[in-house]
């Protein structure tokens, strides 16, 4: 399908209504991809007695923790594109050594409503951050 610009008119009636708001783009490439200032290194790290550590995820919603946070990078939607043009959530984390994707369990009572639930375990946190930022950044490099 063809993309299309969007009209002076669409694009007033669209951000005037408080529904979306503007994306400000980064002035220049090389701000785009920077790490993000870390105050503290929180845990994204959950426990569960079956699996281990790591975290929840499903087939559809994806991951429970923030990956690019993670990563310690600055979400921008350079980088988002970057990312999400070459992987989705879960060909990203099979790049990671030290994440183990284990399906537990799949929802499919209802047609359109089916998904498949998964817990993420986590070897050695540190080391899954390094590969998780490496292979992020890597995608930057195949755009």
């Amino acid at each position: 399908m063809p993309v299309r610009k969007m009209t002076a008119k669409e694009r007033d009636e669209l951000f005037g209504s408080g529904l979306v708001l503007p994306v400000k783009k980064p002035k220049s490439r090389s701000s785009t991809f920077k790490a993000k200032p870390s105050t503290s290194k929180e845990s994204f790290i959950q426990s569960n007695v079956e699996y281990g550590d790591g975290f929840s995820a499903t087939l559809m919603d994806g991951p429970s923790a923030d990956l690019f946070e993670i990563a310690g990078l600055e979400w921008t939607a350079d980088l988002n594109d970057a990312v999400w043009g070459n992987h989705n959530w879960k060909s990203l984390l099979e790049e990671c050594t030290t994440a183990e994707i284990i399906e537990t369990g799949s929802q499919d009572h209802t047609p359109g409503m089916s998904d498949i639930f998964y817990w993420v375990a986590i070897t050695d946190q540190e080391k899954f951050r390094q590969e998780l930022r490496a292979v992020m950044l890597a995608s930057t490099q195949r755009r």
